[in-house]
């Protein structure tokens, strides 16, 4: 299948200059989506023309500008956005900032420059996009696992967790001062110490991290986790960084004790 162009609405109240930029875009082998001369029609339009990239001039005829129709399209779609303009007011700068552009073009302009920001525009778009979609298949694959990752900064004592581990653990991220001993508060009383020697076990002595043990939740529920870990050293062997995961096992525990306690006669066996 060819490779699609991408599109580009333009969004400026200069006739001559639109009809200059639709040629010299044309020519520099993009599409043109469509052309208005005022924010109302791009904020009216746009869902329907569905452009790859939007060209924007700050002042517009109209009763809206370019930096309030940037506002508008931003709130319901994720277009990456260049500001076409002969101000550097510095409070359209200020207004304009809120709408997040990937850069400003002043006029009157280079040729190569727009060509070059519009090309760097559209990669980093793509590539947002797709560390975007990377991070929600992560994100789907914990949950369905229900198994989460971490990160410790061991000298800043900060731990990162997906967010799979907060569902884990009965949290949301903002009820959470996520350090090693605010972990450990939540590991239960029966299995603290035992974490707390695998951890040293693994900074110190270069062992595995590898265990199972209980957490006790807010609301008194007690879960089992799996969790796994390595250490990154520097070149002294201090350690410096522990990543790892965490895997609600608490299902599979419980089935495990049940077909221990039940009776012989109920317990399946291979086939022959």
């Amino acid at each position: 299948m060819p490779h699609k162009a991408p599109a580009i609405l333009l969004v400026e109240d200069d006739p001559d200059l639109t009809e200059y930029l639709e040629l010299y875009l044309s020519n520099s082998g993009y599409r043109i989506a469509g052309c208005f001369s005022s924010g109302e029609e791009a904020v009216k339009n746009v869902s329907e023309l569905h452009p790859d990239l939007i060209l924007m001039d700050i002042v517009l005829g109209g009763e809206i500008d370019g930096i309030e129709a940037a506002r508008q399209i931003h709130q319901d779609l994720d277009i990456p956005l260049l500001y076409l303009t002969a101000h550097t007011d510095e409070n359209f700068l200020q207004r304009a900032k809120i709408t997040s552009p990937f850069a400003y073009i002043l006029k009157p302009f280079n040729e190569r420059e727009l060509h070059l920001t519009i090309h760097f525009a559209l990669q980093k778009h793509r590539m947002e996009r797709d560390i975007r979609e990377s991070q929600q298949h992560l994100a789907s694959a914990q949950r369905i696992g229900k198994m989460g990752s971490w990160e410790w900064n061991i000298e800043a004592d900060t731990l990162k967790w997906s967010d799979e581990i907060y569902r884990i653990f009965g949290l949301a991220p903002q009820q959470f001062d996520a350090n090693y001993g605010a972990f450990l508060d939540m590991v239960h009383e029966d299995d603290r110490e035992r974490v707390k020697q695998a951890v040293d076990a693994a900074l110190y002595r270069s062992r595995d991290y590898d265990i199972d043990h209980q957490i006790r939740l807010h609301n008194g529920s007690i879960k089992v986790v799996h969790e796994q870990a390595e250490v990154l050293f520097d070149n002294n062997g201090t350690p410096l960084q522990m990543i790892g995961t965490v895997q609600d096992v608490t299902e599979r525990q419980k089935q495990m004790i049940d077909l221990s306690s039940s009776p012989p006669s109920l317990r399946m066996h291979p086939s022959a």
